[in-house]
């Protein structure tokens, strides 16, 4: 079992591509005519719904270079600064909406991706923000944190019971998704995902579900406290989180 199950995370990696050409299309409104913000704006709330997809998976360099494309262009949005993105920021953060989706491609065909590739495009967007280069090292101590989970004893009876907790579970988690979906209450369903999410890291007793669960439960309380917006990726993953609930009510661990 891993952290997603390969149809999730072939869902959620079709998403991003969906955002990510969106965010190209977006640049390019913003490059022909710079004192629209609007493009410029919409390109930021792209790349941001990305990254927090993308820390859902643990894609750690797709996280490295997302990360540093979101910094230049927020700093851009917020700042004003018709100078920040002159041609040259344009075409950094062009080079890294191109070069991402070629990256995720590979990491999902199984091909052993090199963080190296991206310290050049990586260091580009830090030199546009005055933030100092990354060396080779540092790029390679640079690691997404992994969740910490307890070891588990007694699995067979942990299984049979975590089976029909998750029964008991999923119509609650799949009202509060929908009603998430339709924005309907969003406060209360964010605080019942991230109830369940919760019950359901500490029940579990393989250590790849559990770490499953820690990151949904990251990403459910980055929905509350405001730092990724409620977006059609998001629901979508989370529906496909549901869908491993379906596994695991039917299944087992």
């Amino acid at each position: 079992m891993t952290a997603l199950t390969n149809q999730a995370r072939l869902a959620a990696v079709g998403e991003i591509g969906v955002a990510l050409a969106a965010a190209r299309d977006a640049l390019d409104l913003y490059a022909a005519d710079p004192q629209r913000v609007e493009p410029l704006s919409d390109c930021v709330e792209h790349v941001r719904e990305v990254l927090g997809v993308l820390r859902v998976l643990q894609i750690e360099g797709g996280i490295l270079l997302a990360d540093e494309m979101h910094r230049v262009l927020s700093q851009a949005s917020t700042s004003g600064s018709a100078n920040l993105l002159d041609r040259t920021a344009l075409d950094a953060v062009m080079r890294g909406l191109v070069r991402l989706p070629e990256y995720l491609r590979r990491d999902q065909s199984g091909l052993r991706q090199n963080l190296l590739e991206l310290l050049p495009l990586v260091n580009d967007l830090r030199r546009l923000r005055r933030e100092p280069m990354l060396s080779e090292s540092e790029l390679l101590t640079t690691s997404v944190p992994s969740a910490s989970v307890p070891a588990r004893a007694d699995h067979e009876q942990l299984r049979d019971e975590t089976a029909a907790l998750v029964r008991r579970m999923r119509p609650r988690f799949q009202v509060a998704l929908v009603g998430l979906a339709r924005g309907d209450r969003t406060t209360q369903h964010l605080r019942t995902l991230t109830e369940l999410s919760g019950a359901l890291e500490k029940c579990v007793s393989d250590p790849k579900l559990s770490q499953l669960w820690w990151v949904v439960s990251a990403l459910l309380e980055s929905l509350s406290l405001g730092s990724l917006d409620v977006t059609l990726v998001i629901t979508r993953l989370l529906g496909q989180v549901d869908a491993e609930l379906k596994r695991l009510a039917e299944e087992g661990e």
